[in-house]
């Protein structure tokens, strides 16, 4: 309450909690990762509004390469999800994944989604000799993707078996049969991609059903890296870190805030991306401006 009531810049790294609501108000600026996707009702939207003080998202935050902040804890959620998910596999499914000798037989993980996320826990899972399938709207770009972050052209990774889902916004059910048809094979399922304005739920409900969930075998890993519940049904986001949950045999994972495993070094790269902004508007303030956005989404592919 002394803090509320002494600063106007606010630094968080989460948004407001229900303790902070009645704290707020017209004279306070909070900086933190707000994260207002499907999860978050309009009604709750309105009551921060209402509240009359300017939030400014880390996840917007925009310069000429990238997100800077998001960018480095989109990158540090991929790789940590990716890890995550091997210790579940090897937990609860009993069976070791990479291919690091020819008589070792590979895991198959499907990653949804190329982005940040995607390419990050990509990585790893081909640093670990997975078998690998992408599903994403354009294997075309995918393959650049692939190259310029990683600096790996496709023809290196044969031996990884990378295979590609498109993804067909127009006929989502297209898309689904495509994956039905190999979830049999499937030990990880990793999301790393979020719903976008032009598939509403109306179109596709989930990407992955509880339906097609029974496709899977015992002990197989279910996770969204994006700490929401949009395109897996049953994956429900958790602040618990360790928290894991087992239903019908199958191993479901969505903690919303997987960087503080490594609390120090997140720090440090929060740090790092932040601050200068941080000190901008401690010295200069901001400024307010309006801008239409409705209809347009943003390169990455990610958050409208």
């Amino acid at each position: 309450k002394e803090i509320f009531q002494k600063c106007e810049l606010l630094l968080k790294i989460k948004k407001p909690s229900k303790d902070e609501y009645h704290l707020l108000n017209k004279h306070h600026t909070m900086f933190t990762f707000y994260h207002y996707d499907e999860d978050t009702s309009a009604e709750k939207v309105k009551e921060y509004i209402s509240k009359g003080f300017t939030g400014i998202a880390y996840e917007y935050l925009d310069k000429k390469n990238g997100y800077p902040v998001y960018g480095y804890m989109s990158k540090l959620t991929g790789y940590l999800y990716a890890h995550r998910s091997v210790e579940f596999l090897l937990k609860y499914k009993k069976i070791f994944w990479g291919r690091y000798e020819d008589y070792l037989p590979q895991a198959h993980v499907l990653i949804i989604g190329l982005g940040r996320l995607g390419l990050s826990a990509l990585n790893y899972y081909i640093q670990n000799q997975f078998q690998i399938t992408i599903v994403d709207k354009s294997p075309t770009l995918v393959r650049r993707k692939i190259e310029q972050r990683l600096g790996k052209k496709i023809t290196d990774l044969q031996k990884n078996r990378i295979k590609f889902i498109e993804f067909d916004s127009e006929n989502p059910d297209k898309t689904k049969d495509k994956i039905k048809k190999i979830l049999h094979s499937v030990d990880i399922i990793l999301n790393c991609a979020i719903r976008r304005y032009n598939l509403p739920k109306t179109k596709m409900k989930y990407l992955i059903d509880t339906s097609m969930q029974k496709l899977l075998t015992p002990g197989s890993v279910i996770m969204d890296a994006t700490g929401s519940n949009d395109f897996i049904e049953g994956c429900v986001p958790s602040n618990i870190l360790d928290l894991c949950k087992i239903k019908n045999d199958l191993v479901f994972y969505n903690c919303d805030h997987i960087p503080s495993m490594i609390p120090q070094i997140a720090s440090e790269l929060m740090t790092k991306s932040s601050f200068p902004f941080v000190d901008y508007l401690a010295n200069n303030g901001y400024v307010v401006f309006k801008i239409d956005l409705r209809g347009h989404g943003d390169s990455e592919g990610e958050a409208t």
